[in-house]
């Protein structure tokens, strides 16, 4: 008896209602009963990700599924499943069912909105896993104004939360598409430049500098890839080897009162150990108030794919 149906039918359940202009993920691996599959919802187009080839053969049936269910405008379909090299197939821009979405759909997030592109590669745009910690930081530290550094910055979901309440900011990445749709989410949320600077460079390089320049900032956001090449190929970040030393550059750079947001996407890594590549100068104290992954990406035995730590600088 194929249980896919079923088990799709339960993780649902505990979604609903689905915010009509929102992104949320509808199924999550593992941890909702299918570990070939993960299926993302972006204002009204849904997007399945495919880890085996088992998932792949049933993805008629469970688009035919969701199509009844769910209603959505389309969906698309990446297929997650890694070459040899470690590298992803190139993705079929085209929709799998129904109808191509816009290049910049517009999804909101707590009073701001993102641009998102579900036929794009593998990543439509937003890191939706981040959402309730954004919020929680907002809560904690966006009261007064202040500047935010804000590293391997993706698509500037962190920028555009702080910047909605008044902060400057400072968004780096070595990704230059990216960077472009850092400017495009600003515009989106018709936030002026003016205060908001945007770097292409290496984050490990440019704090270097900034710390020659004795410039300091408020909050630091900093969620690394598991690794990082440039253009040429070479790997220039790789988890384990650099996240030590790139925290220490970091607390040096944070002003009295400041904090330090360092996350990462690491399932096979555990939240102690990640943790422990932190060493705590003097005046420095971790705080355990983090909310972690949202409730759309429920856990496996209370341990999560996000690993995050929250370091403030005293006063």
């Amino acid at each position: 008896m194929n249980t896919t149906i079923p088990i799709l039918k339960k993780a649902l359940n505990h979604r609903f209602p689905l915010p009509e202009n929102g992104a949320v993920r509808l199924f999550h691996r593992e941890t909702d009963g299918l570990a070939g599959l993960a299926i993302d919802f972006y204002a009204g187009w849904l997007v399945i990700h495919a880890y085996d080839e088992k998932t792949l053969e049933q993805i008629p049936e469970i688009t035919a599924f969701l199509n009844q269910e769910l209603k959505p405008s389309g969906i698309y379909l990446k297929n997650r499943i890694r070459d040899t090299r470690g590298i992803y197939q190139e993705q079929e821009s085209r929709p799998y069912l129904g109808e191509a979405s816009p290049e910049d759909l517009k999804v909101e997030e707590n009073g701001f909105v993102m641009l998102v592109n579900p036929a794009h590669g593998i990543n439509a745009g937003l890191f939706m896993d981040q959402r309730d910690n954004r919020q929680w930081l907002l809560e904690q530290f966006g009261r007064t104004e202040g500047h935010l550094l804000n590293g391997f910055c993706y698509t500037g979901a962190f920028s555009i939360a702080f910047a909605r309440h008044g902060w400057k900011t400072t968004s780096v990445d070595i990704a230059q598409p990216a960077l472009d749709r850092v400017k495009a989410n600003f515009e989106a949320n018709q936030l002026s430049m003016d205060g908001h600077r945007i770097v292409r460079e290496d984050f490990s390089a440019y704090c270097q500098r900034l710390i020659k320049r004795e410039t300091r900032f408020d909050g630091i956001v900093v969620d690394p890839p598991t690794m990082a090449r440039n253009s040429k190929g070479k790997v220039t970040f790789q988890l384990k080897r650099d996240v030590p030393d790139l925290a220490q550059m970091c607390l040096r750079l944070l002003n009295p009162g400041g904090f330090l947001l360092f996350t990462c996407n690491e399932a096979g890594l555990n939240q102690w150990e990640f943790s422990n590549w932190f060493e705590l100068p003097a005046g420095f104290r971790v705080r355990s108030e983090l909310p972690g992954q949202p409730a759309d990406y429920p856990r496996m035995k209370g341990e999560g794919h996000l690993k995050g730590i929250l370091i403030q600088k005293g006063l």
